[in-house]
């Protein structure tokens, strides 16, 4: 994939500095050009361009695998989310929607990417860093939730934070707090209307 942009300083640098001794090939293979390009061209985006088409996009993509572990492989149950149900919808909205992002977005993405930073990280690393802790602690409420909300989601987190921190701090904290609270409200209002239904 022939460019300039840091995903290219990404792929060289998982090139050179990879201990399996990734193949160049690998990178160049068409689907590993258009990942690279589609995340590229959110990268020349203003904020809120930026931010609804990401968050939307990241939302969406964790259907399949949702569907997936859901009904074909029994994940574990979140007992969190019933636990919540006797404290009523507002507070439930309030923890998850509000708090919980704000409260992630600083440890989970702010933190380690000012460390990374501290230590002239690549961009590579400061992606990591602000992507594997979140989808670490996500996996402690079941592998469905590891999967599609740390993983996935956790990677369009990390990748929104870690970009936007190249440009501004404030842009990186609220982009990423503001799409993690739309996601939260999108699932508990969805999980909160079914359970509705199901008592009905």
């Amino acid at each position: 994939v022939a460019c300039s942009s840091s995903w290219c300083v990404i792929r060289d640098h998982l090139i050179m500095k990879s201990e399996y001794a990734i193949n160049d090939s690998f990178f160049n293979l068409p689907i590993i050009g258009w990942i690279i390009r589609h995340f590229e061209n959110y990268r020349k985006l203003q904020p809120w361009p930026f931010l609804w088409r990401i968050t939307l996009e990241g939302f969406l993509i964790v259907f399949p695998f949702a569907f997936i572990f859901t009904f074909l492989l029994d994940p574990t149950p979140r007992t969190d989310i019933e636990a919540l149900y006797a404290r009523g919808v507002p507070y439930i909205l309030l923890e998850i929607a509000i708090f919980a992002p704000l409260v992630e977005t600083f440890i989970l993405q702010t933190l380690p990417v000012a460390l990374a930073r501290l230590f002239r990280a690549s961009f590579t690393t400061q992606l990591i860093a602000a992507w594997i802790p979140f989808a670490l602690l996500h996996f402690f409420l079941g592998p469905t939730i590891g999967v599609c909300a740390g993983l996935i989601r956790g990677f369009y987190f990390g990748f929104t934070y870690t970009h936007w921190c190249q440009r501004s701090k404030w842009t990186a904290i609220w982009t990423t707090s503001v799409s993690l609270m739309i996601n939260n409200f999108i699932l508990i209002s969805i999980i909160l209307m079914l359970n509705w239904i199901t008592l009905r």
